[in-house]
C-alpha cells in the first residue's frame, strides 16, 4: 500500500493509460471529491463531490453505463468486493462499456487505497 494519496495516484495513473475521471474516497465515512477529470467527462454531469460514493455510484450508473452492462457492474462495485480485491491484489478494477461523447466507449474503473493523515482513503480512477 502506497503511503500517501499522492503516491496512490501516481501508481494507479501508471498501471494504465490516461484517465477521464479521478476521485478521492474517505474509506471510513464514503465521503468522495472529485480530483480531475476531462471536459469530455464533466459533459455528463457528474456530481463532483458527495456523501455514500457506492450508492451514489450505482445511482450514476443507470444514467451513463450500456445498459447490458448494469447489473454486473452494480453487483462487482460494491464496497466489500473492492476491498476484497484491493487486500487479495492490490488494485480493484471493473470493465464496462459507457456512453460518452455521443458514443459506446469500452472503459474501466481501478481503484486502490492509501493512507492520508493515518485515515484510509480509496484512489478512483475512471479510463476509456
Amino acid at each position: 500500500m502506497a503511503t500517501n494519496y499522492h503516491d496512490s495516484l501516481a501508481m494507479l495513473m501508471s498501471l494504465s493509460g490516461d484517465f477521464i475521471s479521478t476521485y478521492i474516497v474517505d474509506l471510513k465515512t464514503e465521503d468522495y471529491i472529485e480530483y480531475k477529470a476531462t471536459s469530455e467527462y464533466e459533459k455528463l454531469g457528474l456530481a463532483k463531490q458527495g456523501e455514500d460514493f457506492f450508492a451514489h455510484t450505482h445511482k450514476d450508473a443507470e444514467g451513463v453505463l450500456f445498459f447490458d452492462d448494469l447489473e454486473a457492474f452494480k453487483a462487482a462495485f460494491t464496497k466489500e468486493n473492492v476491498l476484497r480485491q484491493i487486500a487479495q491484489k492490490g488494485v480493484f478494477v471493473v470493465h464496462y462499456r459507457m456512453h460518452i461523447g455521443g458514443e459506446i466507449k469500452s472503459a474501466s474503473t481501478r481503484i486502490t487505497m492509501a493512507k492520508e493523515n493515518g485515515e484510509d482513503k480509496l484512489i478512483v480512477g475512471i479510463r476509456v
